[in-house]
């Protein structure tokens, strides 16, 4: 949805909104945030937020440590979180220099020009989702300007539309499972990792399963690093899918063919029935010696909420991995001492509904403390 300044400061008021994050990426693509006060978004909409740039990595040093953020009125979101009272909002920021010249280190700038320069060149992006994907992944693709299309029907048949349209309009085919430059790019977690740790691997590395495109892109970028010998040994992968959809998995546990199965699970990112990709997800598996570990949704949502207790957001599907690991313990399938990375492979603010699901809804009551107290010896959760 489309707001404008003069909407996002009602919004703010009529809301009971304290606080609004300025968010903006460093070069990385890792995002950072300023908080200011509701009072001052009138101020940051005229002329603007400074920060120091040269705390961001690869944004700048003492001859431009100075910049400014512009919060774009339309990426206006409510957070599913408060403070004491009132609300918290989030503006995704471009970014300039004091005289207003744009920063060229400012990835949503770099994407602007890429989506203008397609423009130009009469490019237009389209892009198919079930109509079951959370409203916050949706809206970033729209507000990104790509032509969205909600298929009334589960993943197979939103692929198979697309596919159909891709054949009969001449598109590019950018799907991961199909595109296998989509699959150079998905190794990079492999890469990153290694970089991360120095290139000491460690004996496991646990990841969430759908279409097969990133278990079977993290197995290559190891296997390339190992034969051109920047690391000594390649880990376990733990496969982790949901029981309401783990196709790869059985085909593994069992030694048989993949099968179709009915895609039943919250985290929808891997609610898959249908793998694109299924040969190099069960390749990986296999060649690494790993485990395939099927998690329940509650499980899964147990697992947002421990990462949440460490400061790490991740929707049902991004945090799958971890709770396969945390089954994978408990089941003493991973021995004791063993190091392990488990991947989160997307953030929580793309499906909030599931994060209030996970955390519960927040304590409400009228502002009087004497209900404030009532309410927490009731909720077994006393002041102190």
């Amino acid at each position: 949805m489309n707001f404008s300044e003069k909407e996002v400061l009602q919004y703010v008021a009529e809301e009971d909104v304290k606080f609004i994050r300025l968010a903006f990426c460093d070069v990385f693509g890792r995002q950072k945030n300023i908080s200011i006060l509701a009072e001052e978004l009138p101020r940051a909409f005229a002329y603007g937020v400074a920060f120091d740039a040269s705390a961001i990595t690869g944004f700048g040093d003492e001859t431009h440590s100075d910049l400014i953020l512009h919060p774009e009125a339309d990426t206006l979101t409510p957070l599913p979180w408060r403070p004491e009272h009132g609300r918290v909002v989030r503006m995704f920021c471009n970014i300039t220099y004091p005289d207003g010249t744009p920063f060229e280190c400012d990835t949503r700038s770099i994407l602007k020009k890429a989506v203008k320069d397609a423009a130009a060149a009469g490019y237009k992006t389209y892009i198919f989702v079930p109509e079951r994907a959370p409203k916050g992944k949706v809206s970033q693709l729209m507000i990104f300007g790509a032509n969205v299309i909600s298929v009334e029907g589960n993943y197979e048949e939103t692929f198979k539309l697309s596919a159909e349209a891709i054949d009969r309009f001449g598109w590019y085919n950018r799907n991961a499972a199909i595109n296998p430059y989509l699959m150079e790019g998905k190794k990079t977690v492999g890469l990153e990792i290694a970089e991360q740790l120095d290139f000491k691997m460690p004996d496991y590395i646990a990841i969430s399963v759908g279409d097969g495109c990133t278990i079977g892109g993290l197995w290559k970028g190891l296997k390339d690093l190992y034969s051109a010998g920047f690391i000594d040994r390649l880990p376990k992968i733990i496969s982790v899918q949901s029981t309401g959809c783990y196709p790869i998995n059985r085909a593994v546990m069992e030694n048989k063919p993949w099968e179709p199965m009915e895609e039943n699970t919250i985290a929808d990112s891997i609610a898959v029935g249908v793998p694109r990709n299924p040969d190099k997800a069960m390749n990986a598996i296999r060649e690494s010696n790993g485990i395939c570990v099927n998690v329940t949704d509650e499980e899964i949502l147990a697992a947002m909420k421990l990462l949440g207790s460490y400061g790490i957001f991740g929707e049902p599907a991004g945090v799958t991995g971890t709770a396969g690991l945390k089954k994978a313990c408990e089941e003493g399938l991973i021995p004791k001492g063993a190091s392990v990375v488990s991947v989160v492979t997307g953030n929580g603010l793309k499906d909030t509904a599931n994060a209030i699901k996970a955390a519960g809804e927040p304590m409400k009551l009228k502002p009087e403390l004497d209900l404030l107290i009532d309410a927490f010896k009731k909720a077994g959760k006393p002041l102190e």
